[in-house]
């Protein structure tokens, strides 16, 4: 799963220039990762201190996430697909 997440930061630098967060700033322990904590992170890592009040890019990150693994995901989930 932390390659898979690799790529989708990746593509996230790539493509919208969002390449301040690694996979272990999105990665919290071995609770099940959702859409919203992973926009939430990124933009944590990107600077923003209110990242609950980011507008613009916090719905397309949501979506980038939902998109490719549903609204959560677990390792254990990720290992069973």
């Amino acid at each position: 799963m932390e390659e898979d997440l690799e790529i989708l930061l990746g593509d996230l630098c790539k493509s919208g220039g969002f390449c301040s967060a690694g996979v272990y700033d999105v990665i919290t322990g071995d609770e099940p990762l959702t859409a919203e904590a992973f926009a939430h992170a990124v933009l944590l890592a990107e600077g923003w201190h209110d990242p609950e009040s980011e507008y613009e890019y916090r719905p397309q990150f949501v979506r980038l996430f939902t998109e490719r693994y549903g609204p959560s995901i677990s390792a254990r989930d990720y290992i069973a697909e």
